[in-house]
């Protein structure tokens, strides 16, 4: 699970590592933890939440240094997914459907009514509903908060949902069987699997525009146009099994069955990596109608800067004829990569500007 350059990892019997530096380092995280095997982790609006294989939650409110069990009103074994809403936590049983605690954890209660499948396998939400996925069930979804559930598989079926995701008004499922996505609120879903040659989806993660998949013996696959054609994303991998994915706004996180956690950055997928040491300023940053680049380079004496959407293609570009110079902005508000190159000294950096 990733939280900006907060990364919490689960490794099997080992408990939780820690990385507050987008994965450079890595630190166990364990006081309090008393189970070595964590199967969810939650980023919740005032705690982190860790659900487990031995039938409890723990929770920690000092950022990982500590772990308290919060087990009361709890049944079940393997917690295997968790979301929140507001100050609802919901945390997903394999067995026993779905618990909901409205006092960050210290009390929980069965949150089933309408949940007409209890083996629960995966949870998300999307403005004010939440979703739940279910081992040969399909998707449940709930807008009171947990108080009723609906099946909702109109074009999906009874598939078991490993995962699910969310991007805009865009829920993405991944089953046994592959692909789906819903743009009305879960009521109808459309199969979406073109480039996908593994169909076993483990994982999903979702940054900007891109889609990124965990598949069983195919590897990792992303998608930049809401899943219409996948790509397989596997150089450097040490294996093609892949359990999760997570994603910050600037790097994907892999874990790889047997052979730990490899990351890799998401602008590779435009082609712009930032792979400068040079030190430069962009300013001001969010932007209304124009940046200033700054090179602490005195030899920096011209270039270009362009300008990409969420999907990577190239909306706008401009010379830079000096070291310190005033480029025009004209576009909608959103967020943008850009990417500047230097003629002279193959100066070249990369980043993103919000516009408002």
């Amino acid at each position: 699970m990733a939280k900006g350059d907060t990364i919490l990892a689960s490794q099997d019997y080992a408990g939780l590592k820690l990385s507050i530096d987008n994965g450079m380092t890595w630190n166990s995280t364990n006081i309090g933890l008393t189970t070595p095997r964590v199967y969810s982790i939650l980023f919740a609006d005032s705690a982190i939440f860790a659900g487990t294989h031995t039938g409890t939650v723990f929770r920690s409110t000092d950022s990982c240094a500590s772990w308290v069990e919060v087990p009361n009103g709890l049944t079940g074994i393997d917690f295997l997914s968790m979301t929140s809403i507001g100050s609802y936590v919901f945390a997903g049983e394999y067995h026993y459907g779905i618990f909901r605690t409205t006092d960050n954890g210290d009390s929980w209660s069965a949150a089933n009514n309408g949940l007409t499948n209890t083996i629960v396998q995966s949870m998300a939400t999307m403005g004010s509903i939440v979703l739940a996925g279910t081992f040969a069930g399909g998707v449940f979804v709930s807008s009171d908060s947990g108080n009723s559930w609906t099946p909702k598989n109109t074009g999906m079926g009874l598939e078991t949902v490993t995962c699910l995701a969310t991007s805009g008004s865009t829920i993405y499922a991944g089953t046994g069987n592959g692909m789906y996505k819903s743009t009305d609120t879960a009521n109808t879903w459309t199969a979406i699997n073109n480039g996908l040659t593994a169909l076993n989806i483990d994982d999903i993660t979702t940054s900007g525009a891109y889609i990124i998949l965990a598949t069983w013996g195919g590897g990792v696959f992303y998608s930049i146009d809401g899943g219409a054609q996948w790509t397989q994303w596997n150089t450097g991998l040490g294996g093609n099994v892949i359990l999760k994915i997570a994603s910050n706004s600037t790097t994907v996180f892999a874990g790889v069955n047997g052979q730990g956690l490899y990351k890799r950055s998401l602008w590779e997928i435009t082609g712009i990596e930032n792979a400068t040491s040079i030190e430069y300023k962009i300013y001001p940053n969010p932007v209304m109608d124009y940046v200033i680049f700054n090179c602490s380079d005195p030899a920096y004496k011209a270039g270009t800067m362009t300008i990409y959407d969420p999907a990577g293609s190239e909306i706008e570009r401009h010379s830079i004829r000096s070291n310190n110079e005033k480029i025009p902005i004209n576009l909608g508000s959103g967020m943008y990569y850009f990417k500047i190159t230097g003629q002279d000294k193959g100066f070249h950096c990369a980043g993103k500007i919000l516009v408002n």
